[in-house]
């Protein structure tokens, strides 16, 4: 099992960051937004996809974005 990590994102676009924690036991990237259970899953061509839950896909990109750079900045 990987070790949980959180990241910060600003899902409104008005600089109000949030955090979320994040789970990566599988190929998908799990975690909880406002109450609801999020998966989603890179497509390896850099692009993400939903794969369980309700959210729009310019979220789904912020926080694909946000988990790619938390992976970037563990490799600095």
């Amino acid at each position: 099992m990987k070790q949980p990590f959180s990241i910060t994102v600003d899902l409104d676009g008005n600089c109000e960051q949030r955090t979320l924690f994040l789970t990566h036991n599988t190929e998908t990237f799990d975690f909880e937004l406002d109450g609801q259970a999020i998966s989603i899953i890179n497509n390896g061509d850099n692009s993400w996809s939903i794969v369980a839950g309700t959210i729009d896909q310019e979220t789904v990109n912020l926080i694909g974005t946000e988990v790619e750079k938390h992976y970037k900045n563990l490799h600095l």
